[in-house]
């Protein structure tokens, strides 16, 4: 505890010396453009659903988490990353100050944005823990916006991570997000390092899919089939999630065993990504489901056989994906907690920032 202590003091200082005294500047949106591909349905209306056998496998799950504290400097984003596991439940995180199993990466973990433009430190560019440029190569500065700041220094962690898991990676999200609000440069970047390191047997799994329309625009040429087969209507939905409930309630009879719809097929910067729904049940004879998207970059029926042997968290989600959430969020917390008060006991004052927080002078 000494040493990560100290560790933060001596971060702090350089932070406060590089980001005092600035001018503010007023955050902006940049326009960006990015249209998901048109999905389609990779097998016949007929075979959509259908029962799921659990099949153990083993995977590591990654994860990262992020946040960002501002002051009239600018914006200093943390970002920490956890791998967890089925035999060995923590494989490992980073940073690691606090005595838990880490990983061993050289990665940023703290990204700088003044708000001053051109602002420069020769020290702390050399430092591998602190990065003050964007993905793209050009300086960092507070009105790229906080969400900008923290998506690309928690990308980029946790596409450094999946090299550290063992067995099949089981990553948090799409396989390949859209990176939809961020630069064209910087979204290839990101896509481009990620898709690197990314084995083929990769597993994606979204847990939010109450947005999402995969499902039902990859269904759209079949509304006809469809309400003959299970009397509903696709395009009267406004999400998978909506449409793959209101399967589950038609076809799921007590004992309630694993369902799978799909796959539908999409390509996200034209990578060809294969999307299967699973809905699990939370118990045999209560008509529960957790509803989660699993995407892989080969076609493979087995896949999700494998995801349903994982055990569920209290959430619904994967457990290993669960822990490594859990994990990663406790160490970010308490990164950005010893970062805050190291900055405030050299006169920077700072708040914490979401997403959308708005620069405080």
């Amino acid at each position: 505890m000494d040493k990560f202590r100290e560790t933060f003091v001596t971060i702090a200082k350089l932070i406060s010396s590089f980001m005092g005294g600035s001018d503010l500047l007023v955050e902006v949106e940049e326009e960006v453009s990015y249209h998901e591909p048109f999905p389609v349905l990779g097998v016949k209306p007929s075979d959509l659903v259908y029962y799921v056998s659990p099949k153990r496998a083993n995977f590591s799950a990654v994860d990262g988490s992020s946040k960002s504290l501002i002051s009239s400097g600018g914006i200093a984003s943390v970002a920490a990353v956890a791998v967890t596991g089925i035999s060995v439940p923590l494989r490992g995180i980073y940073p690691h100050f606090t005595g838990l199993r880490g990983l061993e990466m050289k990665a940023p973990f703290i990204a700088l944005a003044p708000s001053t433009k051109g602002r420069n430190n020769v020290l702390l560019a050399s430092l591998d823990y602190i990065t003050l440029r964007s993905i793209d190569g050009t300086p960092l500065d507070a009105s790229l916006g906080v969400s900008r700041v923290e998506t690309e220094l928690r990308s980029n962690l946790e596409t450094e991570a999946i090299s550290h898991a063992e067995g099949t990676p089981l990553l948090d999200g799409p396989l390949l997000p859209s990176y939809s609000s961020l630069p064209s440069e910087v979204r290839r970047e990101l896509v481009r390092r990620r898709y690197r390191r990314l084995p083929k047997g990769a597993v994606g799994i979204v847990k939010r899919i109450d947005r999402s329309k995969l499902l039902v625009e990859a269904l759209n040429p079949y509304a006809k089939e469809l309400e003959a087969r299970f009397g509903l209507s696709n395009v009267s939905f406004l999400s998978d999630e909506a449409l793959v409930s209101n399967l589950v309630r038609r076809l799921a009879v007590p004992p309630f065993k694993p369902m799978a719809f799909g796959p539908v097929i999409y390509e996200p910067h034209g990578v060809r990504v294969y999307a299967y729904y699973l809905a699990l049940p939370l118990h045999p004879h209560v008509r529960k489901f957790s509803i989660i998207r699993v995407e892989s970059l080969t076609l493979r029926e087995g896949i999700v056989d494998e995801v349903a042997s994982l055990p569920l968290g209290t959430n619904g989600v994967p457990y290993p994906i669960a822990y490594a959430d859990k994990v990663a969020r406790e160490v970010r917390g308490g990164l950005v907690k010893a970062l805050k008060l190291s900055l405030e006991s050299f006169g920077i004052g700072v708040s914490y920032a979401g997403n959308m927080a708005v620069m405080t002078s």
